[in-house]
């Protein structure tokens, strides 16, 4: 993982890495992909080089080691700064996403994808304009805080004050606030209540309320 601008090459011996029985070894496979992807944005017509290297990482997001899946998220955030928040939209979050689609959110199977979906959101909006994150990641969000599982809607609050300083006042004051007051509405329990209650004082301070 030390190694500078690795050459394609070197990905496809170690791409056998990313599915190995060892969850430190595929985790050490991810943390190396960042350089991957430095060496992707160099040989811009590899394509399946990037392809590949971009669904090894996506295929983690599913992985049964929590540790996993969350560091699939942060390397992929990390690759989104190097390649552009172009890529990320238009590769990365439509596929990552897909198994998290609206028509999905009211059934309890797949919750924990759902909230690896809220920690790749969390990491990717770093790096993408207000405009995108309306566009892309907002929706979501509102559609997790309505969740039917309690670690889900908890997850969308604490995501909601993540993504926060990135955007825009009226996306806050329209969407945000009034998802976070309806979760304050109706909710039972109590963690959700304590982190909706503060992510929507964090909207509100925003907006300049």
């Amino acid at each position: 993982k030390n190694v500078k601008n690795p050459p394609p090459s070197l990905f496809t011996m170690l791409q056998p890495f990313a599915s190995d029985p060892k969850w430190r070894v595929r985790r050490e496979y991810l943390r190396a992909s960042t350089a991957f992807s430095v060496a992707s944005s160099k040989t811009e017509s590899d394509t399946s080089f990037d392809q590949k290297l971009t669904n090894n990482l996506i295929e983690c997001l599913s992985d049964h080691i929590s540790s996993i899946r969350e560091e699939a998220c942060v390397q992929l955030g990390e690759i989104v700064g190097i390649k552009g928040s172009e890529w990320g939209i238009k590769t990365l979050l439509p596929e990552a996403l897909k198994s998290v689609s609206q028509s999905d959110m009211g059934e309890q199977s797949n919750y924990i994808t759902r909230m690896t979906g809220l920690v790749l959101v969390t990491n990717v909006s770093k790096h993408l304009s207000a405009d995108q994150i309306e566009k892309h990641v907002v929706g979501f969000v509102e559609q997790c805080l309505k969740d039917v599982v309690e670690n889900v809607r908890f997850k969308a609050a604490r995501t909601c004050e993540a993504i926060l300083p990135r955007t825009s006042k009226k996306v806050v004051r329209e969407r945000l606030i009034p998802a976070l007051e309806n979760v304050q509405k109706g909710e039972q329990d109590q963690d959700i209540l304590f982190y909706s209650e503060q992510a929507l004082h964090l909207a509100r301070r925003h907006c300049g309320n």
